[in-house]
């Protein structure tokens, strides 16, 4: 029994292929672009991965122990917003990231990844974590406000289990 559908399943030129039907000048410069990338091997391994998941779980309690729903519909969007509690939530959480690079980051000895004493609470390293997420973002936010984030490295993931 097969647990998850072929990806083949959702491609139209793949099904194109198997159907017999003759491929449009368009779809096989496609596939023949596409075959380029099919050997590029995965940059990750399962550790990583496991420990990005186990982080994600750790940010989803706590934002379901700050308030359940934590978002609502807005019915003039009709998209999920965060609910006023969550707000106020994410808030203090982004003002105490700055707090913790202005007074932790300048007094660290050297640089690199942070130690585990050296770690912020869970909502910080949450910001942390989405402000690394928009690297154009946290690159000018390095240049201009927050040098001492320069000598981070990598978001601390190992160093969370």
């Amino acid at each position: 029994m097969e647990v998850l559908p072929s990806l083949n399943a959702f491609d139209p030129f793949v099904r194109v292929l198997e159907s017999g039907q003759n491929m449009t000048e368009q779809q096989r410069r496609f596939l023949a672009f596409d075959a380029k990338f099919v050997t590029v091997q995965p940059s990750f391994d399962v550790p990583v991965v496991q420990n990005h998941l186990s982080f994600m779980k750790a940010i989803y309690k706590l934002f379901v122990s700050v308030d359940p729903s934590f978002t609502y519909k807005d019915p003039a969007t009709g998209y999920n917003m965060p609910s006023p509690t969550s707000r106020a939530f994410l808030s203090k959480a982004v003002q105490r990231y700055h707090a913790w690079i202005i007074k932790s980051l300048p007094v660290r000895s050297g640089s690199g990844p942070l130690d585990k004493h050296e770690l912020p609470p869970i909502d910080v390293l949450a910001i942390l974590h989405a402000h690394m997420l928009s690297p154009g973002r946290f690159l000018e936010d390095i240049r201009l406000r927050f040098p001492e984030l320069g000598r981070l490295g990598p978001f601390p993931l190992s160093q969370l289990v």
